[in-house]
């Protein structure tokens, strides 16, 4: 961590299962307190899609492309997409 910036990032590889205690301290702050935010991410190690989405609605004729993150392994993975055509 540094003394100059506002935002700092923390990662964490493979974190032991646990409580976790996280201390914040200002190397500089004359008026007092001062508020601040603290966030988290957890990224397991999947295949997460990030376009389509539940419920997405699909135009006829038009192309859309597949979109997905994936965190963790190196290895490899099989992507398989099935729609289902509701008539009614």
């Amino acid at each position: 961590m540094d003394n100059l910036n506002t935002i700092e990032q923390v990662t964490v590889d493979n974190p032991a299962a646990g409580n976790w205690t996280v201390e914040v301290s200002g190397a500089n702050v004359p008026s007092g307190p001062q508020t601040y935010y603290l966030t988290y991410e957890f990224l397991m190690d999947e295949l997460q899609m990030m376009f389509p989405l539940k419920d997405h609605r699909f135009v006829s004729g038009s192309t859309y492309h597949l979109k997905w993150d994936s965190y963790g392994g190196s290895g490899t993975f099989s992507l398989a997409y099935r729609s289902t055509v509701v008539i009614g």
